[in-house]
């Protein structure tokens, strides 16, 4: 917070773990975020909206969307349902699948239960952020000569494996997101009127502990780390 009163967002130019951080270009946080939902908006927020952007949503598109209780993820949820898109929701446990539904998702599945993917429906917009035969399986799902899919990251530790001829053959596109971090995106997802999920709030010392229950696929929403 400033001497004046105000509170300020950005990506410090150093490292991120430290109490103390020099913001080359601040954004004002608006009275009607809380910390750590501006925490959250600030990175999550900006790359949910850069990839809903990406994927073309349309009114009655069939959107499939990985990891949907996660910090970027629950967020695409609640931007496909107010696109007027149908929500596929893929997430992990009973627990998460509970949380996709209270987003607003129309059909849940738990991608970690083999052949998760066998029974939908063609899937017109597919955002993956799991990586590996999760992704894969995302991909294979993609309606033929429309299907769109829109890659920001691979949490599972393994990139999608495709061969261009998967891509070309079937008529459908891949875009990968790079870069979605501006002021103006930041300032896009403040006033996007989004709501954040909060997961647990740790101290900075317990780092490694955040670190383990991110790996461990425990978390739903943005974990936050207090200095």
């Amino acid at each position: 917070m400033t001497a004046d009163g105000r509170r300020l967002a950005g990506v410090p130019t150093g490292p991120g773990y430290a109490s103390h951080a020099v913001l080359t270009e601040p954004v004002e946080v608006p009275d009607t975020l809380s910390d750590h939902e501006a925490a959250a908006l600030l990175s999550q927020g900006t790359t949910a909206l850069a990839a809903a952007r990406a994927g073309r949503i349309a009114p009655g598109d069939r959107v499939l969307v990985e990891a949907a209780t996660g910090g970027v993820g629950s967020l695409l949820v609640q931007l496909a349902s107010r696109a007027g898109a149908i929500v596929v929701a893929a997430t992990r446990g009973a627990h998460k699948l509970a949380i996709a539904s209270q987003l607003g998702a129309h059909e849940v599945v738990d991608y970690s239960v083999p052949g998760w993917s066998a029974g939908l429906e063609p899937i017109d917009v597919a955002l993956s952020s799991v990586g590996g035969a999760t992704a894969r399986e995302s991909f294979d799902l993609l309606r033929t000569g429309t299907g769109r899919l829109v890659l920001f990251g691979y949490a599972g530790g393994a990139p999608l494996d495709v061969d261009a001829s998967d891509v070309f053959g079937r008529g459908v596109s891949i875009t990968g997101l790079w870069g979605t971090y501006s002021t103006d995106a930041v300032r896009e997802a403040f006033a996007s009127g989004l709501s954040p999920i909060l997961g647990a709030a740790l101290p900075l010392s317990d780092a490694a502990r955040a670190h383990y229950l991110l790996e461990s696929r425990s978390t739903t929403g943005k974990l936050i780390l207090v200095p």
